[in-house]
């Protein structure tokens, strides 16, 4: 059976409309479809425009993930982003309270443990380029054995404590990363 994987934008900079097209989430799906997964991306910063602009509203947050028995969500954004993430943990945790909570970005790779501290519903973080990372860890899930300590350049928790894998080289050759799922971006919004 596929796992399913849903990655979340959150919202940023509220005072002009999207324009940073989130192709992390975008190349992460990529990998995803080439898995046979099945994935989707809710991007809460291009559909806040068909919200007035503002925050997406809780209930069509709510809405969106409990349609699916999510096995992965991910996270991820810039540091300014880390205060709605925030907001959007607890929502997550509570209505995909199986699923595997990762997080990635900048936001995050700078402070893992710290993030880790301060948002206790994620499970671990993926520190620097994550595509060869994710698709590890993907891998992990999809096996069931979940041995996390495999995958170099994540930040897991330990119980109370927080433990690092071996740090992943950056990417040698770029083509080897995909093309975003361009598909299951909000393009329209975009442009």
């Amino acid at each position: 059976m596929p796992l399913k994987t849903l990655f979340i934008v959150p919202e940023i900079r509220l005072d002009s409309a999207p324009s940073n097209i989130p192709f992390w989430a975008g190349i992460l799906a990529s990998i995803v479809q080439q898995k046979n997964g099945d994935v989707a991306i809710l991007d809460l910063n291009a559909l806040r425009m068909n919200h007035g602009g503002g925050l997406v509203p809780t209930k069509k947050i709510i809405d969106e993930i409990s349609s699916e028995k999510w096995d992965i969500i991910g996270i991820g954004g810039l540091t300014t982003t880390y205060s709605r993430i925030k907001s959007l943990a607890p929502l997550i945790r509570k209505y995909s309270p199986d699923s595997t909570f990762i997080a990635g970005g900048g936001w995050c790779s700078y402070n893992p443990t710290e993030i880790l501290e301060l948002v206790p519903e994620l499970d671990l973080i993926c520190i620097g380029e994550g595509e060869e990372t994710f698709s590890e860890f993907y891998d992990e899930v999809s096996s069931g054995r979940r041995n996390f300590e495999n995958v170099n350049g994540l930040c897991l928790r330990d119980g109370k404590n927080f433990k690092f894998t071996q740090p992943r080289a950056l990417i040698s050759n770029l083509d080897t990363v995909p093309y975003p799922a361009y598909d299951l971006l909000e393009i329209d919004i975009y442009f």
